[in-house]
């Protein structure tokens, strides 16, 4: 399945110098049988270095954006989610 995921957040929480955001979480269409793999990519970037899946499920996930600069950034990613349905 792919997938894009767009939303603004603000990149204010710091781990060793990074300052990252997790999305709310976000739905599959149709539950998986197993936990999916998630390759995802920056589709657009202000300042953006990284992005990352996290609490992965039959049914849903976070997106996590990682940056090196605190404030406010528009996170546009592109998904491909691999799983089984059946």
């Amino acid at each position: 399945m792919w997938s894009k995921y767009t939303w603004n957040t603000n990149l204010a929480t710091v781990w060793y110098n990074w300052y990252f955001a997790s999305s709310v979480a976000a739905g599959f269409p149709v539950a998986f049988k197993e936990a999916p793999l998630i390759i995802v990519s920056p589709a657009r970037t202000n300042e953006l270095y990284g992005l990352g899946v996290t609490e992965v499920t039959t049914t849903g996930y976070k997106l996590t954006a990682y940056s090196p600069k605190q404030g406010m950034c528009n996170v546009c990613a592109d998904m491909l989610i691999i799983g089984k349905w059946k």
